[in-house]
């Protein structure tokens, strides 16, 4: 059992030299993908751009403090995925998140230009967001 690991790990790591980089790279890209799955069961702010998250995080940063704090200690996120943002993915993103079961509270914000009206339009009109309450009974 330990005795084995005991032995291999410091012979593993004297002969491959890149042994714990390897390793810290292989914890920094799974981060990566956890901070970039929507279903994430925490309150999420989505937003259709990087510039969108970056403008709010930094709003949120000089007027609220307690909703900073929120975020740093990963209770709070503002959502977006970089080369996927605009208001279909927005939509598609909500879809997902009624479907998924998240007992966590998702905001939605549309950029409020005529394509972001289109958009909400369609989204508070669905079905799918209209029944969101009933949403378990389809999964």
């Amino acid at each position: 059992g330990l005795r084995q690991f005991v032995t291999w790990y410091p012979r593993h790591v004297s002969e491959n030299p890149g042994y714990i980089a390897e390793q810290e790279e292989k914890i920094a890209k799974s981060k990566k993908l956890i901070g970039e799955n929507i279903f994430i069961d925490i309150p999420t702010i989505m937003v259709e751009g990087k510039t969108d998250k970056q403008y709010l995080e930094l709003a949120i940063k000089l007027y609220s403090e307690k909703l900073f704090e929120k975020i740093k200690e990963g209770k709070l996120r503002i959502f977006s995925k970089e080369g996927e943002g605009g208001c279909k993915k927005l939509i598609d993103w909500t879809y997902a998140w009624i479907y998924s079961g998240n007992a966590s509270k998702a905001i939605v914000l549309f950029d409020k230009d005529e394509a972001g009206i289109l958009a909400k339009n369609e989204l508070t009109e669905s079905m799918i967001y209209k029944k969101r309450d009933q949403a378990h009974l389809f999964r």
